[in-house]
């Protein structure tokens, strides 16, 4: 069961590993703007990670890729925690205020509305330690709620949303294949899973379907994706979660996205900022790869190389995905 002080910043344990961060994603429909930031650090390092995404549909997009931060840029206090232009506080129980600033983009945004109790990937607070080593690890759906700026545009927020807090040493080598996708259409309905294949041959699919707020575990995740000639970009995904009492379909369509190297660890990952459609209702989802099947190191540096997917600092143009499109997936996409 949730406690107040999964949203409070941890006494470190001993290993370099053990690191504490904070993430969310987001995507207001009614003025088409979204975006997902994460503020982690390594205290035992010492060093700090912040990463920034954001995104208006058919503006400016802008994104502030996860780099090493020294100590002396991080700050940990006792309701949150400080990196670089990045913060997060816990205001109260359930209530988590998001900052950043730089004269590029700025964010304040709070979420203090919950769909459900935030849990645990699975229920008990249970982790499988030959694939996440974490102590704990906390995700929930909701409302955000506030205000961001992307360059000169200036935007309120009222958005579907989806946090999570991770604490504890994290070992993330060893990882080939990941696929997550957590979201929601509202409080009737929201979700989390994620699969996960690691080079040694194991695999593991943990999560949780949770309708009218009751959580219930799911003991598959179906994914098949529909990918860009990039060959990174995923521009449609369908999703079937299955749980004891059924089924959950999830129709995944790409709004915009963003590619980072994720350390410790050779691989790269895709999130993509998403429509979701499941049980006749339109929601929000964060739809996310890691791919490292052959253990490669590279990310692409310029938009000529991937057109689909944002891989540039700073600030540019909201690239749309109709034009690596099929005109019957282009279709269905748009529908």
């Amino acid at each position: 069961m949730y406690q107040s002080s999964w949203d409070l910043p941890h006494l470190p344990g001993p290993e370099e590993c053990w690191q504490e961060s904070d993430c969310y994603w987001w995507f207001d429909k009614a003025i088409g703007v979204g975006g997902w930031h994460r503020i982690g650090q390594y205290p035992n390092q010492p060093l700090g990670q912040s990463s920034l995404f954001l995104y208006e549909i058919g503006g400016q997009r802008f994104l502030d890729r996860m780099i090493d931060i020294p100590a002396n840029a991080c700050e940990r206090t006792a309701s949150g925690q400080r990196v670089g232009k990045s913060s997060v506080d816990c205001l109260s129980p359930q209530e988590m205020r998001y900052q950043y600033n730089d004269s590029a983009a700025a964010v304040d945004l709070h979420f203090s509305e919950s769909f459900y109790e935030p849990r645990d990937w699975v229920s008990g607070n249970r982790h499988d330690k030959a694939l996440a080593t974490e102590t704990g690890h906390l995700e929930v759906a909701g409302r955000l709620r506030g205000a961001v700026r992307i360059g000169d545009r200036a935007f309120e927020v009222d958005a579907l949303a989806h946090r999570d807090r991770s604490w504890g040493p994290r070992n993330l080598y060893g990882l080939d294949v990941l696929w997550f996708c957590n979201g929601t259409t509202g409080p009737d309905l929201s979700w989390a899973a994620m699969d996960v294949r690691l080079s040694s041959g194991q695999k593991r699919t943990v999560g949780f379907i949770v309708r009218g707020g009751e959580a219930e575990d799911i003991s598959q995740a179906a994914v098949n994706v529909i990918t860009a000639a990039d060959g990174v970009t995923p521009l449609r995904g369908f999703m079937t979660l299955t749980s004891n009492s059924g089924t959950l379909d999830l129709d995944i369509r790409t709004n915009q996205g963003f590619m980072q190297r994720i350390a410790p660890g050779p691989f790269i990952v895709v999130d993509q900022s998403s429509r979701v459609f499941a049980e006749g209702r339109e929601g929000f989802a964060d739809f996310g790869v890691v791919q490292n099947a052959l253990h490669g190191e590279h990310l692409p540096g310029t938009e000529a190389e991937i057109t689909l997917t944002c891989v540039v600092d700073g600030t540019s143009t909201f690239q749309s995905h109709a034009g690596a499109m099929a005109p019957g997936l282009l279709a269905l996409w748009e529908g």
